[in-house]
This record gives structure tokens, C-alpha cells and sequence, in this order.
């Protein structure tokens, strides 16, 4: 996700401030040693090892249900540390543990073949999937890269934003057979899988399952798309943090889906990362359930948001002993190599011989280059930032999974040296200890073994969990039939043994009779962050999102005072009676009669209909209301901005159709929902949207003008455009794709001038009074949703008077070009795709002046490039003055890049002096400055670079390029000195191109200005 988009997602978040790791209420520590030795059994047979935990309570219990977006917290880990030593003369190939019943985090198959069954379908394995997503990460980057593997992503981070996900996510699902392809979100990124004939889309990051209007069938983006409403009806970001599940905070979650075009590319990042790794003689991995260290990368929200317990480390030890030092020896020194499934994130040495035999040490992270620290350094330890420094790294690059350790040949006198390596890895893949017995495998690829596992726990006598719900709900009762479209579940308080404050209850409504995952992230809520925080009650954010004559089931637990959850409620079931969600059939418009005809038939299922509410609105992706409401109507630098809407209920109707005149301004509209509701008042779910296919024309198939009329406006139903937009500039309502319409006259085409307005004609004279002439005029579509729509229509024009229509139009006036061309660009190294141009669609205008500019708006572009140009008109009284004419012109246009749309805004100031022009401009977006006539020497400056916080590495100096055809040279930094000998490209123009590298492996370069022509001489 671009660092631009990564803003809205900030100004949403309500950063979580928690207290550090309580300290734990527990017996003394216990260890236990395994023993696992072979020697030349080739069958590699695993161990399998029984660890007992007593006590009241297990580290489970202390954690909160992993949300995906904010980050969980566990108070308690009975945990303290697991090791594997080797204790023989050989090398241990690829040793691992493994907890029976637990996920398997060695490799992507391993990973896989833990949650994937013989005979599951596509459809179940895409949901374990996107599952085990949401238990093993949460919101954060670490703006490196690195996390992009699926292996490192779930055993090393634990963290990542919508990109990192997305891509981690596409790499299981192709590896468990499953299609997939990248959404094209404004400012997010995510990935859709297919399955049951259809792509689906389950997004990880906002931890968002959104449903159809069937409430069963998990949507597309391309459905969002078409209908946000689907999304803002659902629960976005998860369930923490958001209190009363703000329904502002969803649509703008639904905003970000807006894409229509072609689809077919998918997210691509590395997958070869296992946990792979050997023992040599005398070396020893410990896992800690403890933090060292900062977390690896630079993260976004860091340090504002508590980290306590989101990443552990472990400790990599290894004791280079005499019988060893020929293995080591490298010219004059001795070279020691590691190789870690982890990044490297410190390292000590302990010297148990005589310290002054070896005064320093040196490290290096290619066997090559090595940095020297003394004896001193190093029995302190080197760490965090000053770790990076030494081996030549930041905070933004991939960190050390390789280390090469150097010391001179005098160190062997003081043999033994003990090296120890600090690594970091996700606490969600380790295998965590739980009350009861615990069964773990070993296993390793080697032959030979003689290793060592010992495990290291505490255990928790003092607090106990609270205890279950009670075995029978108070609603709905078990197995009842509940006559309402809304239900509200309630449930007996909760209690505990220990006589603590029940702070807590978590709520999971499924399909399933197991309960196994929620229906959809509407049905999944820990109670303290909802509107019901404190009761024993919850009721779903939205009516009509539960269907009749179906079973669904639900539980719950609770959580005391010390964050202990308790065990689950039974299983509890219940049906709905209520109407299902009408059925429509597509709109018909009878032009001849006037009138919109809406049909629609009854749901298969549920409650008879006694009568239908139709609802409508101009509004795409409109939610029903029968009463006004409060809408989010803005959002700049995170301050809200609330608008009252009015209702949009517009008539019932008894049976399942209904004709509505052309003429009947209050119920014609863009689109419709219908509901129903039986004979006891209760209301039923909605139809899908209904989109009344444009252009329609409201306008009189006879126009009478006025006296000297020459502009026909024509009346053309219209899309008020999507409910709500996010751009350049932020979050605003009822801005994004509104509908345009182009008239063109088809017949008499003398008839009409060259002059062109939306949805208007405009007449060469006045037409005589009484005259009528018969016109046909084709409307087209000239937006984003209605650009493919097209219809003629034939209109008969009455006269007003004075005027001789059949007189030969009145030709424009002539106005000169000034000589200034722009272009502005953002491209990708990764190729130079064909550009294809629309007709003009944007203006600028320059507000000094009040001249406007149209530009050429590319509307399809291919992995990263687009382009805005346009000339500035002058008259020929303001070309008089040469002396100097300043201006200035605000831009606003599209932008494709990494096949993403943004709405950008540019700020232009413009001097001419002696017929030249130069400008500024100021947006963190490329600008390649052009001027015309350019031939002799100059200087291009980077007038004031853009602090640019990319998520995905850093951006190298800048470098200047002049364009096509003409002799340049390119400089690194702030400024190029050029020269051009030949007049550059075919248009006469010089084109300067600034850029920047960005240090990322699958992204190329961005380029962003302002930039401006200083000098110019002959």
C-alpha cells in the first residue's frame, strides 16, 4: 500500500495504548530434559515427547481473540523457554518441534498440510486459510520487504499491512490449488480467491467478510464496486478497539472499493523461505517467550502503539572449542558462519579463556567485509540500531539472516569462545503450552542424532477462569423460531470462583453447528468494544443481515478482571421468522408511455408478504432508511464531519410491482431497493440494488423555448454519484462518479453550433415562434459507471422567437496558444506501456485569470504510468502583455499507478515573461516540466523535496533526466546542468523527468516533483 492511501488507513485508527506483560501469578519454574538419539537410521522417524501442565489456568486463556488489524495481547504464557542441543559429533539437519493438533510453521506444504484435509472443497480450504491469517497477524509493517514470504510472515513477524498480507495470502492459496487475482482498492490491497464458480473476497487486513444480499454468498470487490452498501453494512478493522462499531468507520472501508475494469494480475512475492537449519556439534537454538530487542523494521505505528508480547526472541548459541579452530581457518583469521531461519537481531561473546588473548573482533554479513569491535563491545552485546549500523544496514532494509563472526589467530588462545546470537520470531507459531497434557513431535532430516530438548515452563495456581455460561440462553431460546429480522441475543451473567469482575464476553454467530468461524465479521464481537460494553446482550450492527427458515448457531464466554477468558457456552440454535429479500427483475423504461416499470417476485423463502417498501435514491450503493439520518460527510487530518440525509423510503406497494411516471419527480430515481414485510409487521432483508439502466430522459418529447433561446438543457435521470469518495484530499460524501451525459445532435445537424455542454444543446439562432423542427439527438454516457451507455431519442423543438434558424451558425471566437505544454507522469521501471487517451475531461483553471485548461485523462493504464497534458488558452489582449503574467492553476486529474487509480491535486504557480514560460509545482506526485523552445544551456533545481514516507523501503537521491532526442546528461541530487544542441522531440518541447529509486525488490521507481526551469541562455 502506497504511503499516500496508508494515511486514510492512520486517520482512522484509534491507536491501542496497553500496559506492559503483566507479571504472571504462578508456582516456581519446571523444567523437563528429552533425550533423542540415532545413529544411521535413515527412516528419520520423529520423537514424540508429553509435557503435563498443572494448575487453574493456561497462557490461552490470558490472550485476546486475534482481531488481524489491532494487535492482540496475552498477559500470561506458561511458556519460558524451549531448546535443541546438539549433543553429538555430527550435524543435525533440520531439527523442529511440533505441537499435535497445532499448526506446523516449517514450510508453506507443512503449513498447508496442517489445515487442509483429504476431501475438503475449495471453498473450505480458502477459509481455513484466511483463518489461520487472522490468528497469526495483525496491522503493522516493517517497511522492509521482508515479510512478504508466507514462511517469515507467520514465524518471524506476525505483523504486516494490507500489501504484506495480501501477498502472503495469495502464495497459500495458489500453493493449496486455488485461483486468485489482486483487487484494484483505492489506497488498500488485497487479493480475491475463486471458488463455487465465482471470486470471493476475504480481506485479511480489515479483517472484513462481507456478505451478498442473500446473506449467505461471500461478495467480490467487483460486487462492492457496484453496490458499497454491501461493505458498509458489514463490521470493518476487526472487533477491537472500534467502540460501538462505528457504521462511518465501514463506509469508509466501502469506499476504497470502486474498480470495474479488467482484472487478471496477481500479487507476486517470494516463497522459497523455510525454517531449515543445522546443528553443529555443541549448538543450540532457545526459543523465549520473552521480548530483547526492538522489533525487526521500522514500524508505521511504532513506538504509539504497545508492543508488549507481539514479538519474542530467541537466543542461537554456539562454542568454538579447539578440536574446531582448522574448520575456521581463513588466511589470518578465523571466519565462524551462522545461518538462521530468523533475522539476526544482536549478538555477545563470551570469552572463558584469558580476555587479553583476543582484544576485538570483526562481523560481516557477506564473508568479505568485516567491522571490528573490541573484546568489551562484545561481552556487552551489540544490538538494535547499533547492529544495523556495524553491518551497514537501517531499519528500512531486509535484516541478517547470514553472519560471518572473524577473529585473529591469537583467539584460539583463548578458546573456549561462546557466541551468541539474539533472534526475533511471531509468539503465534511457537507451540504454546496448555493445561493438561501437551504431546509435541520431534524430528529431524539426519541420520545421526544425539540432541537434547528441554523445556522450561511456569504454571498458574492462583486465578481461575470464569466460569461457562449458563447451558440455556435467555433469547432467543434454544431451538426457537424468533419473529423479527433483527435479533438481539442475551444470556445470564457469567461468574467466577474467585469471585472477580466479569470485564468481558466475547460473541461468535456461525452457520455451522460447530461454530467453527463467524458468518461474517458483522457476527463476531467482543462485547467492551461495542455499544453493549458492560451487558450480557448484543445485537447485530444492521437489520435484515440473518435470513428465515435457516438454522444458525451462537455462543459465548467471558473474561475477568485479570484478562482470563472462560470456557464456551454450549452451542445454541435458533431460526428467524420474517420475509426473505424480494427477488427483483431487471427495470424496464417505456419511453412511449412515460414510466419506469419495477418488478420483483417474493423470496423462495420465509414469511408471506402482506406488502412491499420501496426505497430509492440517486445515491449508488445507498442504505435504506425510513427516517432521516447522520451521515460521515467529511474527513481532513482526522476531524470528522457529520451530514443530516434524508430518508429514502418512497412508497409500499401491495403486490410485487409498481409504475412509476416519468413526471413523478419524487419516487423516479437511479435506483431502488425493495423489502417486504408480513402480515405481523415484521420487515424482511433487502433486494439487491436496483439500477435503472440510463440514459433515461426525462425531458418532453416537445420543447417549447423561450424568446431567443439558443441553450436546450435536457432533463437526464443521473446518478448523484457513490455515497462516498476518498481521494487525494480525503474522505467525503456523494463526490465519486457522478454521472455526466453528452448530447450530440444527430439530425438536422445544422441545426446546432460546434459549442459543446453536458446534457445540453445548443442552437446555431433562435428559432422563429411556432416553428418546429423535428431533432434527433444521441445521449452518451461520459462518466465512470455510465460511459457505456448510449441511446437516441427524438424530440420535436418549438420556436420562441426572433431569430431565422436556417441561417449558417456563428463561428467561435479565435483564441491563441500561449507557449506552455505540461505533462505530468508517474511511471515504474518495469515497462512502458501504450497510452490510450479520452477525449478532454478535465479543466483546470487558473484562478488569477480565470483561464481554463483542458487536459487529456488516460483511462486505462498498465502496471504504473499516466499522464495529464493540456495547453493554456490566452486572448490575444492578455498576449499583449509580455512584460510578465503570473498565475495560478489548481489541477485535479487521475492517476493510474501499480494499476491503481488516484485522484490527485496539483498547485501550478506560472510566470511568462518574454514570451517563456516556467512554473512550480507543489504535490508529492512526478512532474515532468516542459518548455518550449529550449536550445542553449540551463539548470533544472529540485526546489524543495517531498518528505515521502514509503512503506516499502527508502528513496535513493534523485536523478535527473532532459527528454527524448535532445543531448542530455544525468546528475545525481538536487540539481542537473543541461545543455541541448537540437531542438528535443517533434513537438518542439524539452522535457525534464525527475525520479527517485525505491529500494524494493518488486516495486521500481517513483518519481515525484516539484522541480522547476531556474536559468535558460542562448
Amino acid at each position: 500500500m502506497s504511503s499516500l492511501p496508508l494515511l486514510f488507513f492512520l486517520a482512522f485508527m484509534v491507536l491501542e495504548v496497553r500496559p506492559a506483560m503483566a507479571e504472571p501469578t504462578s508456582s516456581a519454574d519446571k523444567t523437563q530434559t528429552f533425550q533423542f538419539q540415532k545413529d544411521g537410521d535413515r527412516s528419520q522417524r520423529p520423537e514424540t515427547f508429553n509435557i503435563e501442565i498443572k494448575g487453574r489456568s493456561d497462557g490461552p486463556m490470558y490472550a485476546d481473540p486475534p482481531g488481524a488489524f489491532f494487535p492482540w495481547r496475552q498477559t500470561f504464557y506458561n511458556n519460558i523457554a524451549v531448546s535443541i542441543e546438539n549433543k553429538g559429533k555430527e550435524i543435525v539437519r533440520n531439527p523442529w518441534i511440533t505441537k499435535v493438533g497445532g499448526v506446523n510453521f516449517f514450510s508453506m506444504d507443512t503449513i498447508l498440510a496442517s489445515l487442509i484435509t483429504p476431501g475438503m472443497s475449495d471453498k473450505e480450504k480458502a477459509r481455513a486459510i484466511y483463518e489461520l491469517d487472522q490468528k497469526n497477524r495483525f496491522h503493522d509493517t516493517p517497511q522492509n520487504g521482508d515479510n512478504l514470504d508466507p514462511v517469515k510472515y507467520y514465524n518471524v513477524y506476525g505483523y504486516g499491512i494490507c500489501g504484506d498480507d495480501a501477498t502472503a495470502l495469495t502464495a497459500l492459496y495458489q500453493r493449496a490449488g486455488l485461483k486468485t487475482r489482486a483487487g484494484w482498492p483505492m489506497g488498500h490491497s488485497t487479493v480475491e480467491v475463486f471458488y463455487d464458480n465465482a471470486w470471493r473476497l476475504l480481506d485479511g487486513d480489515l479483517s472484513a467478510i462481507a456478505l451478498k444480499e442473500d446473506n449467505a454468498t461471500i461478495a467480490s470487490e467487483e460486487d462492492f464496486a457496484r453496490d458499497p452498501w454491501l461493505l458498509a453494512r458489514t463490521h470493518t478493522y476487526g472487533f477491537k478497539n472500534y467502540s460501538a462499531w462505528d457504521a462511518n468507520r465501514d463506509a469508509f472501508a466501502a469506499a476504497l472499493q470502486w474498480y470495474l475494469g479488467g482484472r487478471g494480475r496477481n500479487h507476486a512475492g517470494p516463497t522459497g523461505h523455510t525454517m531449515a537449519f543445522d546443528l553443529r556439534p555443541g549448538e543450540k537454538i532457545t526459543w523465549l517467550w520473552e521480548e530483547r530487542r526492538k522489533p525487526v523494521g521500522n514500524l508505521v505505528l511504532n513506538p504509539k502503539r504497545d508492543f508488549a508480547g507481539k514479538h519474542f526472541h530467541g537466543c542461537w548459541e554456539f562454542e568454538l572449542r579447539k578440536e574446531a579452530i582448522e574448520s575456521f581457518r581463513s588466511g589470518d583469521r578465523l571466519v565462524v558462519p551462522f545461518k538462521l531461519p530468523y533475522p539476526i537481531v544482536g549478538a555477545a561473546i563470551d570469552l572463558k579463556g584469558n580476555p587479553p588473548a583476543m582484544k576485538a573482533a570483526s562481523i560481516s554479513r557477506d564473508g568479505k567485509n568485516f567491522t571490528e569491535a573490541n573484546a568489551e563491545e562484545w561481552r556487552k552485546g551489540i544490538a538494535d540500531d547499533d547492529w544495523l549500523k556495524r553491518l551497514g544496514l537501517t531499519r528500512n532494509e531486509p535484516p541478517p539472516y547470514a553472519i560471518w563472526f572473524g577473529f585473529p589467530l591469537e583467539a584460539a588462545n583463548a578458546i573456549p569462545i561462546r557466541i551468541k546470537l539474539d533472534f526475533q520470531a511471531a509468539p503465534k507459531s511457537l507451540p504454546q503450552l496448555t493445561l493438561g497434557d501437551n504431546r509435541f513431535v520431534y524430528a529431524d532430516a539426519s541420520p545421526q542424532r544425539d540432541v537434547e530438548v528441554i523445556v522450561k515452563w511456569r504454571e498458574n495456581h492462583k486465578n481461575s477462569p470464569p466460569n461457562a455460561p449458563a447451558p440455556a440462553p435467555r433469547s432467543p431460546a434454544p431451538d426457537a423460531k424468533v419473529r423479527s429480522d433483527t435479533v438481539t441475543f442475551e444470556w445470564p451473567a457469567c461468574s467466577d470462583p474467585d469471585g472477580d469482575k466479569i470485564v468481558d464476553c466475547q460473541f461468535v454467530l456461525s452457520e455451522t453447528p460447530d461454530c467453527a468461524h463467524p458468518l461474517s465479521s458483522n457476527f463476531h464481537a467482543l462485547l467492551s468494544e461495542t455499544a453493549h460494553k458492560g451487558a450480557t446482550q448484543f445485537t447485530a450492527p444492521q437489520p435484515g443481515l440473518l435470513n428465515p427458515s435457516q438454522k444458525y448457531y451462537w455462543r459465548v464466554r467471558a473474561r475477568d478482571e485479570h484478562d482470563c477468558w472462560g470456557p464456551w457456552s454450549p452451542i445454541w440454535s435458533f431460526e428467524i421468522e420474517a420475509p426473505g429479500a424480494p427477488q427483483p427483475a431487471d427495470p424496464e423504461i417505456d419511453g412511449k408511455n412515460r414510466c419506469v416499470k419495477l418488478r420483483w417476485s417474493p423470496a423462495a423463502t420465509g414469511a408471506v408478504v402482506k406488502q412491499y417498501r420501496v426505497y430509492g435514491s440517486d445515491y449508488r450503493g445507498f442504505a435504506p432508511h425510513r427516517e432521516p439520518y447522520q451521515a460521515l460527510g467529511e474527513v481532513k487530518n482526522g476531524e470528522q464531519k457529520f451530514i443530516a440525509l434524508p430518508a429514502n423510503f418512497l412508497f409500499d406497494a401491495d403486490k410485487p410491482e409498481r409504475v412509476i411516471s416519468l413526471d413523478d419527480p419524487q419516487n423516479v430515481r437511479a435506483f431502488y431497493r425493495i423489502q417486504g414485510v408480513d402480515a405481523n409487521g415484521v420487515a424482511g432483508g433487502f433486494s439487491r440494488q436496483i439500477e435503472l439502466p440510463g440514459p433515461v430522459l426525462l425531458s418532453r418529447e416537445v420543447i417549447k423555448l423561450q424568446p431567443g433561446q439558443v441553450r436546450v438543457p435536457l432533463s437526464i435521470l443521473s446518478s448523484a454519484g457513490r455515497l462516498a469518495n476518498i481521494d487525494a484530499n480525503g474522505y467525503s460524501l456523494a463526490t465519486a462518479f457522478q454521472d455526466a451525459w453528452r448530447v450530440e445532435m444527430i439530425s438536422p445537424n445544422r441545426l446546432e453550433t460546434a459549442r459543446r455542454e453536458p446534457a445540453c444543446i445548443w442552437l446555431a439562432k433562435p428559432l422563429e415562434q411556432g416553428r418546429e423542427v423535428k431533432a434527433r439527438v444521441k445521449v452518451s454516457g461520459a462518466s465512470y459507471y455510465n460511459r457505456e451507455a448510449r441511446k437516441e431519442f427524438d424530440l420535436t423543438l418549438v420556436g420562441g422567437g426572433p431569430g431565422d434558424w436556417s441561417a449558417e451558425p456563428a463561428k467561435p471566437p479565435v483564441k491563441s496558444r500561449a507557449l506552455l505544454k505540461m505533462d505530468f507522469a508517474q511511471s515504474s521501471l518495469e515497462q512502458d506501456p501504450k497510452i490510450k487517451m479520452e477525449e478532454p475531461g478535465f479543466v483546470l483553471r487558473a484562478f488569477d485569470k480565470q483561464q481554463a485548461l483542458s487536459l487529456a485523462r488516460l483511462t486505462e493504464g498498465d502496471r504504473g504510468y499516466a499522464r495529464a497534458a493540456g495547453a493554456l488558452d490566452l486572448t490575444d489582449a492578455e498576449k499583449e502583455n509580455q512584460a510578465g503574467v503570473k498565475g495560478k492553476i489548481v489541477v485535479n486529474f487521475s492517476l493510474f499507478w501499480d494499476n491503481h487509480e488516484r485522484n490527485c491535486r496539483h498547485e501550478i504557480q506560472l510566470l511568462q515573461k518574454d514570451n517563456q514560460w516556467t512554473y512550480l509545482t507543489v504535490a508529492p506526485w512526478n512532474v515532468v516540466t516542459i518548455a518550449q523552445n529550449v536550445k542553449g544551456k540551463g539548470t533544472v533545481t529540485q526546489r524543495s523535496p517531498v518528505s515521502f514516507n514509503y512503506p516499502y523501503g527508502e528513496l535513493a537521491p534523485f536523478r535527473w533526466e532532459i527528454g527524448a532526442n535532445g543531448n542530455h546528461q544525468v546528475f545525481q541530487g538536487d540539481k542537473l546542468l543541461f545543455e541541448t544542441k537540437e531542438m528535443p522531440g517533434r513537438d518542439g518541447f524539452v522535457r525534464f523527468r525527475a525520479a527517485a529509486i525505491i529500494n524494493h525488490p518488486n516495486r521500481g521507481s517513483m518519481g515525484f516533483g516539484p522541480v522547476t526551469i531556474e536559468k535558460i541562455e542562448e
